[in-house]
């Protein structure tokens, strides 16, 4: 995720083999404000994938 200043947070699967675990990266001052960011778009992907 970037905002104007640059990247927020980053969000990996690359080192889990469980399946939906990220690792959460976040840069931003407001941590708990850009966790739920990254919780609120996992929660949107994984409704997508729920319609196909």
């Amino acid at each position: 995720m970037e905002g104007p200043q640059g990247v927020v947070a980053e969000t990996s699967r690359k080192w889990f083999r469980i399946r939906d675990t990220y690792g959460v990266e976040i840069y931003h001052p407001n941590v708990p404000l850009a966790l739920a960011i990254v919780v609120c778009i996992d929660e949107l992907v994984a409704s997508e994938r729920a319609l196909e």
